[in-house]
């Protein structure tokens, strides 16, 4: 639970502030070389950004279902294993384990679906590269066919999309686990807030005993 805020802080020191700089660095230079590159540049920088953005908070709900579906399957298979003598002593063995089936089955099923998001949303990001990279040539030849930029400073355009390119890679890790460490954090926030179900009053009525008996009543096992 703590780690996971560790893990936060590692994501924004050494993913986001070296990629913004970077990021900023290359927009600068091809600023000064011709500003329609950087315009390209910038323009499809914030495309990969906001869709990064919405798709990750789109997938939050679901990244919680997978971390509270984790918890209850870990809950089942402690239960169990916790009870192995009850469980063993009166043949409930088929019974525990079409229980904890369920469980794993569910939390596949959760698993499996963010895995496919997933990677749904990387094959849109393999095009956006794709489609910028195309976009800089066709760019870069055309105000090199007008006399505006130089052959070099096509192919350091072009050199400069694809480091970017190859960093853009990191925003879908980077905001997933930005989510994940969210949902389990979250999760285990939500657990911490649920008011105990036994409360102390500040002024408890004094206990009065006129007898005691013990009732065993609708018992099963």
């Amino acid at each position: 639970y703590a780690n996971h805020y560790d893990a936060f802080a590692d994501r924004i020191v050494f993913d986001i502030i070296p990629t913004i700089i970077q990021f900023t660095a290359v927009a600068v230079v091809l600023w000064f070389s011709d500003p329609w590159l950087s315009l390209l540049v910038v323009g499809w920088i914030i495309m990969v950004f906001t869709a990064n953005f919405f798709f990750s908070s789109w997938a939050l709900p679901y990244n919680s279902g997978r971390a509270r579906q984790d918890s209850r399957t870990t809950g089942v298979l402690a239960d169990i294993v916790a009870n192995n003598p009850a469980v063993a002593t009166h043949a409930s063995y088929k019974m525990e384990e079409a229980r904890f089936a369920r469980e794993v089955d569910m939390q596949a099923r959760w698993t499996r679906f963010s895995w496919m998001c997933a990677a749904t949303f990387d094959g849109f990001q393999g095009l956006s590269v794709r489609a910028i990279e195309i976009g800089m040539l066709l760019l870069g030849a055309y105000l090199y066919f007008r006399g505006e930029i130089t052959l070099g400073t096509v192919v350091m355009a072009s050199t400069y999309v694809r480091i970017i390119s190859d960093q853009s890679w990191a925003f879908p890790r980077i905001f997933r686990e930005f989510y994940s460490c969210f949902a389990d954090g979250r999760e285990m926030t939500d657990i911490l807030a649920i008011p105990h179900e036994i409360q102390e009053p500040n002024h408890p009525n004094p206990a009065t005993e006129k007898g005691g008996e013990i009732i065993f009543d609708k018992l099963g096992l």
